[in-house]
């Protein structure tokens, strides 16, 4: 539920974002995804694109994350979003 209120709040940069073992975002742009990636990487956040293009990215926790775990990593995501918002707001 709080990553999908996430998606809501930021339709600049998200498509969608599908989740299963693993949660896959997919980005309006590979550019949007990259810079997403690289400040969940600043927040200690391992996230990879797939293929070979940032536009979806996947984000594979353990089988046995606690909720605690979860609950930082969407912390740094709302805190990646928040800056790559600024940063697009900044470019238009």
């Amino acid at each position: 539920k709080k990553l999908q209120k996430l998606v809501k709040e930021y339709p600049e940069i998200y498509e969608s974002v599908v989740e299963v073992t693993l949660i896959a975002q997919h980005f309006r742009s590979a550019e949007i995804g990259y810079q997403v990636t690289a400040e969940l990487f600043k927040h200690g956040v391992l996230i990879a694109g797939t293929l070979n293009s940032a536009i979806t990215s996947r984000i594979e926790p353990p089988i046995v994350i606690t909720y605690e775990e979860i609950d930082r990593g969407l912390k740094a995501l709302e805190k990646s979003l928040k800056i790559v918002a600024k940063n697009l707001k900044k470019l238009k």
